[in-house]
This record gives structure tokens, sequence and C-alpha cells, in this order.
């Protein structure tokens, strides 16, 4: 987010030049700055599409299309990156991130969290005073165009999941802007404006410094007490595991914060399956401790795995250790299709591709290994997990050498109520949860 905001900054500050000026400089820095969007987040192409639509005479200058042509060149390493690796991304947003239930809720809070980003008590004078801005020239309306296109995306985006209040940070560079233009065009500056804003910056610095300071109140705060304590839970976790790897199963963030502070690599996020794939999928840190000891490490007890309990100041945690560890989290299984309808209780031969992304040879036997590998089809209704199918004995046959890829026919039941149900499939050893190795799948059983 915030090299996001910073090159949005620097992108209005030498578009309005470019504007003013139509000079190779001000194109060259303007692709340099666009190429940066792109790398900070994705949604930076908003910037780049509304600035366009608020001028369209932008297309007949030649400097223009040497802006797209250099951006785009800039911003290919990662397109290429993206293809090499699957699209992990462009799956991720398109397919994984939305939800398929309209959640009233999530759109009626998205109104306050922008109110709350603009300033407790000044963001909704923001509000009305950039929105009421008069147009003047084409800076003025790339401003508002930029301004009330985002806010409006973001809250469309509510009807597919939640939308976080950080997401729209590129359009309170233009709602400030406007404000700040609103006052020079009116010349009209309340006395009670300054106080008003005086009031936001003093309670905003005083959140700060309570953060800052970890003090009790703001401790209980929910998003924010999960910063505290984090540095002596790394250092008990550390003198469990000594050098070895540290496995969670709880998601990216507890993790992240036992490597930043033990200066390392040994820690990593086992993705449950029914969660969304993270960084630990693409880094090779799994590829590392394949067949090593490992401390694995959780939020409740596990029988027969965690043995310790570790009291820290970040809460109570069980621990218990692994010998030989087995887990496939990015082996890829893909399907012709991922929309399937099927007959109430019919049996559906499902053609599964099987895609071995490691730079070792793997296998999915059970003989004379400590850990068992199973294939599992997860069906899902209303998020609640309704059946678990597991392949036959043919899967464990397969044996794939690295970039190699397998067809397997997996019988798949479907359920015998008719309905709207989720299905993916799963790769699981003991003592994990399986990963989530394949895209999620629609079926609609008639």
């Amino acid at each position: 987010d915030s090299p996001l905001f910073l090159f949005t900054a620097l992108f209005y500050l030498v578009y309005q030049k470019y504007l003013a000026e139509d000079k190779l400089k001000w194109a060259l820095l303007l692709a340099v700055i666009i190429a940066g969007l792109l790398y900070s987040k994705y949604h930076g192409v908003l910037l780049v599409g509304f600035t366009v639509l608020s001028s369209l005479s932008l297309i007949k200058r030649r400097s223009f299309w040497l802006i797209v042509f250099v951006s785009v060149v800039l911003f290919l390493p990662h397109v290429l990156w993206q293809a090499r690796h699957g699209y992990p991304s462009v799956n991720y947003h398109l397919f994984e991130q939305s939800s398929q239930h309209y959640n009233f809720w999530l759109t009626w809070t998205y109104f306050p969290g922008q109110l709350l980003m603009a300033g407790p008590f000044i963001g909704w004078l923001f509000f009305y005073k950039a929105f009421t801005v008069k147009v003047k020239d084409a800076f003025i309306r790339c401003l508002l165009v930029n301004a009330v296109g985002t806010f409006l995306f973001f809250l469309i985006s509510s009807s597919k999941g939640e939308v976080q209040p950080q997401w729209t940070l590129i359009g309170f560079a233009p709602l400030v802007m406007l404000t700040l233009i609103h006052f020079k065009q009116d010349e009209n500056w309340k006395p009670w404006v300054t106080t008003l804003g005086l009031i936001n910056i003093l309670f905003i610095l005083t959140v700060r410094i309570m953060i800052i300071t970890g003090a009790p109140l703001i401790r209980m705060v929910g998003q924010v007490k999960s910063q505290y304590g984090y540095r002596q839970w790394a250092r008990a976790v550390k003198e469990k595991a000594g050098d070895n790897y540290v496995i969670t199963d709880d998601g990216f963030q507890n993790i992240s914060k036992y490597d930043f502070y033990t200066n390392s690599t040994k820690g990593f996020a086992y993705d449950n399956r029914y969660y969304r794939l993270t960084q630990f999928d693409i880094w090779p840190i799994e590829d590392s401790l394949q067949h090593k000891k490992a401390y694995y490490l959780l939020k409740q007890p596990l029988n027969g795995v965690t043995t310790d309990s570790l009291k820290t100041a970040a809460g109570i945690w069980y621990g218990g250790w692994v010998n030989n560890v087995r887990t496939y989290q990015k082996v890829k299984i893909e399907l012709p299709e991922y929309d399937i309808t099927a007959r109430a209780g019919a049996n559906i031969p499902l053609q599964l591709n099987i895609i071995n992304p490691y730079p070792y040879a793997i296998n999915f036997s059970n003989t004379g290994v400590e850990h068992h590998v199973t294939l599992e089809a997860c069906t899902l209704k209303d998020a609640e997990e309704i059946s678990l199918q597991h392949a036959g004995a043919d899967f464990n046959q397969i044996d794939l050498e690295p970039g190699q890829n397998a067809h397997f026919t997996f019988n798949f039941a479907a359920p015998r109520e008719k309905g709207r149900y989720k299905l993916l499939f799963s790769l699981r050893t003991d003592p994990f949860g399986g990963s989530k190795n394949s895209r999620i799948i629609s079926l609609t059983v008639e």
C-alpha cells in the first residue's frame, strides 16, 4: 500500500506537467511511474484507466503511445513470471477470492470504512468538498473521475466479497487534492475546519502512540492485539525447534513473524485446503523441508502429535515433532472444466491432470513410508464440508518426474440432494489437514 500511494502521488505530480507540456521527459517518467503502480498493486491500473477516460484526447498524442509501450515493456518481466508459474495472482483474484453469495453487510460497512480512512472527524468534509468542486481544467477533471471511479469500483466490488478500507488508497490522493482545490476556489476556509482538523490529527496521533507503546486499552482491540508478544513467542518457539523447520497451519501471518524475528526462512505456512494460497506456495521453502524433521506448531492440541504446551505473550500454543515430512502443497490438479452439472447421486468419472511442479521426482506410493498420502475430493455447501471422498488405490501408483503430468480418473459420487456446491481436490498426508491442489469447482446437482 505504501509504494502504491507513493507512485500515485508521483503520477499526479508528473501528469499535471505532462498535460501542460507534451515533452519526452514527462512521457518517460510517467511510463516508469505506471510500471511502479502496477508492480505495487494490480488495481493501480484503475488510476491509469480513469485518467485516460477523463481525457480521451490523450490518445492523439504520439507520446501517449510511447508511454504505453515503455510501461508494458517494464512490466513484462512480471507477466512472464506469472505465465511461468501458472498465473497464481490471476487465479486468486478471479476464481478464489470472490463470493458466490451477496452479503449486504459488506456493502453497508464499506461506507463508514471509507469515512474513517479519510479521517474519523473530518472525512465527511473531504468527500463533500471533493465531489462538489468546480471542474475548470483537464487536471481537475482527472482528479474527480479518479476519485469517483475508484470509490464506485470498490463499492461494486463489495457485492463479490469484503473490500478492505486501504484498497481504495489510490482514491484518497485525488480526494485530498480536490478538497484543497475547492477551498482555493471558494476562498472560504472556516475557522471550525482548522479546529476539526487539529482534533482529527490529535486523535490519530494519540492512537498511534498507544499502538507504539502497547497501551493496555489498545491491546483489547482484535486487529491490533495480534501485533504484540510475537518477539517473545518467536524466541520460545526457536528454543524448542532449534535450527529445524517450523510448520504452522493458521495462515501466513504468524509464521512470517517467526521468520522475521528469527532472521531465517525456517518457518513454513502449511496452507489448509479451505484457506487461500499464499506466498509460501511459491517460495521454495517446502522443497527444502521434505523428508526432514520439523516442529509442528498449532493453536489447538492434536492427539498423537503435540507434546509441548508453550505459554507465550502471544497466547498458548501446542507443538510436536513430525519426522520425515511429506507434503505436496505445490502439486497442481487441473480439470477440463470448472463448472460441472450432475444428477443427484450420480457417479461422475472426473478426468484429472496431476502436475509435478517440483525440481525433483515425486510419487504417491504408501509402501514403506511413515506418512500416507491420499487424494480427496472435498464437497462443500455454504462453506461447510458435507462429504470427503478418497481416490482408489491406483492413485498411489503414480510416479512423476520434474515437470511431468499424469492423467487420473476420479470416480466422484455427486451429492444426493439437489443444489449448488463447491468441489476441490486435496492431497493430504498425516498429520496435516490437506493442501489446496485444485481450483474451486462449481458443482450444480439437479
